[in-house]
């Protein structure tokens, strides 16, 4: 995320738009490519860049995404959706991590991650991403906002290499 795209997101979460707004805002875009690219042209002029918005989208949501084509930055909207998301998660005292695993956790193990996350983090509850990836080997590793809690087999592997090689320049 960039402090642009958590300056709007903030501007955005002062209008009290609702989260679900802010999602279907967000799956119009996802599911409409040449939508997002439209908006993000230069060479399309505001008038008929507002002309769309106007058909599309709430009028909160039309608002701001008409703020944000005006400046210039629709190409970041995305990471704006993101900002407001870790605003909204914040302010309801949760948080929001990646889970990255080799083989799939069951719900007891994923419960006991978000526990464990949250007094670690000292939240009330976590969104959980969940995320495959065959390179850790197994285990599992949790992006947390800048924090990495890593248990794979593969930062195993990393750590004990580098005390062999600590041991062998002693």
């Amino acid at each position: 995320m960039t402090q642009l795209s958590e300056i709007y997101a903030k501007a955005l979460m002062e209008q009290n738009i609702n989260i679900d707004d802010v999602k279907e805002c967000k799956n119009i875009l996802i599911n409409n490519n040449m939508l997002f690219e439209c908006l993000c042209n230069p060479a399309i002029s505001k008038h008929d860049k507002h002309s769309v918005t106007d058909r599309i989208f709430n009028d909160k949501m039309k608002s701001f995404i008409d703020v944000v084509c005006d400046n210039g930055k629709a190409d970041i909207l995305f990471d704006i959706f993101n900002s407001f998301d870790d605003l909204y998660f914040e302010k309801q005292g949760m948080g929001k991590a990646t889970l990255y695993y080799s083989t799939m956790p069951d719900n007891e193990q994923i419960e006991a991650i978000k526990n464990m996350l949250c007094n670690l983090e000292n939240k009330k509850d976590f969104k959980i991403e969940l995320k495959e990836d065959k390179t850790l080997l197994g285990g599992i590793m949790v992006q947390c906002k800048d924090k990495q809690y890593d248990r794979s087999v593969k930062n195993s592997l990393e750590m004990l290499r580098k005390r062999l090689i600590q041991g062998v320049k002693r």
